[in-house]
């Protein structure tokens, strides 16, 4: 059986896997690319997390016992409903940092090409259509938008699995 026991043990060792080949793939762009002084930072520093992330799910992989493994997916009916929650309120945690960083980003790109600092942006293209529909302040609110409603509907979640718990 080796170091596979249980289906813990083989989502550990395929995010492992996973981080080593995006730490090869960061390394390789790095690498074959001239990058100035802040992009030979930020690929360093994303080469350093998929390194560290490959250590750490070996390191959890083998330290962890069989008997303490519990079901890998916490979407599975078989989960407690503990783990669950779990796992919603780390979605949420990334919701809550993602959105608003996405829409940070955008709105300055808007805000650029809006009062001509730049004639060129990358912006997704439902945000390009609602700029073209709509106008500024709409496109700007696309994100937030959907980053409430993201928000909203993993705490309808996380309560329903709280509620779901109590009565069992």
């Amino acid at each position: 059986m080796g170091m596979f026991k249980t289906p813990a043990h083989r989502l550990r060792s395929f995010r492992a896997i996973g981080a080593f080949v995006a730490a090869t793939a960061i390394l390789a762009v790095f690498l074959r690319s001239s990058l100035d002084p802040f992009g030979r930072l930020i690929a360093g520093a994303m080469f350093a997390g998929c390194v560290f992330l490959a250590a750490y799910n070996l390191w959890q992989m083998r330290t962890t016992a069989s008997e303490q493994a519990e079901p890998s997916n916490a979407l599975s009916t078989q989960a407690s409903a503990s783990r669950q929650a779990q796992f919603y309120r780390s979605l949420l945690w990334i919701v809550l940092i993602a959105f608003p960083v996405i829409a940070a980003s955008i709105a300055v790109d808007l805000h650029q090409l809006d009062f001509g600092a730049s004639h060129q942006v990358v912006i997704p293209a439902p945000i390009v259509s609602v700029y073209e529909q709509f106008g500024f302040l709409p496109a700007m609110l696309v994100v937030p938008s959907l980053g409430i409603v993201c928000c909203i509907a993993l705490l309808i979640r996380i309560r329903l699995v709280n509620s779901l718990a109590e009565r069992a």
